[in-house]
């Protein structure tokens, strides 16, 4: 009896080898950086960071799901107009062609549980995926322990994400997922994932923070953070570029020490059959269409001039009865990222001229109590 059932768990666990080792036919991405306010710029260009790479590898957009929670690019303190820059000597990451799937309001734990479950809401795209689709998931904003926030209105959990990927799973909407989190304590988003074939890879551990890379002192903040900077550094290295061979772990994980980082990069690997070293980075980083798939709706993006409002005032009192303007001031003194100062320029979410005012007060100060001492 013993050694049937022993043969009946090993004919499952070949199954379940011989099923992931299976070719997929599609790549899906979901994008999302889920911050508002000025001073966190940098979390919409870790996102558009990601999205743009994928672009260049072939991502058609109908394949992407990218959700922005604010519009840096047309927002009145950007000195670079309907730009969002990492590098004022680069190209822009948002232009015309960029096809933003959610953005503001729209961007909540309902509308990124709707897009992975592929349950329309309000005509708002979704993923088109099934059991031979490949998705990365990439996550950027503000997040703790096993939460990941959203707007500083609500929340994810670990576990409302777990119940996700389970419906996705017994609805065989997915092959394999890569789970990416650039965020405080992000490797904890991961906690309690038992969905199969699931690879978490997080830019932090329990209690760590995530740090900036560097700031901009025209734009007078941090511009992206560290461990999506040095990702997208390493990968467009034409020394890197193997990507039929190179594995989840030599591109994302190993390159990225501690003291570059200031954090330990995380993974886990325990859901998957084909571990980290054995998956390659072309199975999630490179367009693969299904041609014979229905194509999503075209998504019509708006042009850059357009004066997009951030998150709305009045829904936001309205709902929380929380004042925005005392709110936006209370997180900049909370802000998780306080000890990442920008290179060259003043503390993030300070406006230049705000330094300059301090600066003249002090001086007429100093001047009035000597002048004091001579008379």
């Amino acid at each position: 009896m013993n050694g049937l059932l022993s043969l009946q768990i090993f004919l499952h666990l070949l199954l379940l080898l011989v099923s992931s080792c299976a070719q997929h036919t599609s790549n899906h991405a979901v994008i999302v950086s889920s911050s508002r306010y000025w001073f966190n710029y940098r979390h919409n260009a870790n996102a558009l960071t990601i999205y743009q790479f994928l672009k260049e590898n072939g991502f058609r957009d109908e394949n992407i799901i990218l959700m922005l929670a604010d519009e840096y690019a047309v927002n009145p303190r950007n000195v670079f107009k309907n730009r969002i820059l990492t590098a004022q000597e680069g190209p822009s990451l948002y232009d015309a062609s960029t096809e933003v799937d959610y953005r503001g309001e729209d961007v909540t734990v309902s509308n990124l549980v709707h897009a992975l479950s592929g349950h329309h809401n309000a005509g708002l795209p979704v993923l088109h995926t099934d059991e031979k689709s490949n998705i990365l998931i990439y996550l950027t904003g503000h997040g703790g322990d096993q939460f990941f926030k959203f707007q500083d209105v609500e929340e994810i959990m670990t576990q409302h994400l777990s119940s996700v990927f389970r419906q996705m799973h017994a609805a065989k909407r997915y092959h394999e997922i890569l789970f990416v989190a650039d965020t405080c304590q992000a490797f904890t988003l991961g906690d309690a994932f038992t969905s199969p074939n699931i690879t978490v890879i997080g830019s932090s551990l329990r209690k760590e923070s995530s740090y900036a890379h560097h700031g901009d002192e025209n734009l007078g903040l941090s511009v992206i953070e560290r461990y999506t900077y040095a990702l997208h550094e390493f990968l467009r290295n034409k020394k890197n570029t193997n990507w039929e061979k190179m594995t989840l772990r030599q591109a994302m994980v190993d390159p990225y020490p501690f003291e570059q980082q200031r954090a330990h990069i995380g993974i886990s690997d325990k859901l998957a059959v084909r571990k980290a070293d054995q998956v390659v980075m072309s199975d999630f980083w490179v367009s693969k269409q299904d041609s014979s798939k229905r194509s999503s709706p075209d998504i019509v993006p708006y042009p850059t001039d357009y004066q997009m409002p951030r998150f709305s005032l009045e829904a936001y009192q309205g709902s929380t009865n929380v004042d925005y303007r005392a709110s936006e001031t209370q997180q900049t003194v909370n802000d998780d990222h306080e000890d990442a100062q920008p290179s060259q320029s003043p503390i993030e979410g300070a406006d230049l001229s705000d330094g300059v005012f301090l600066l003249l007060t002090v001086l007429l100060f100093g001047m009035a109590i000597l002048a004091g001492f001579l008379l």
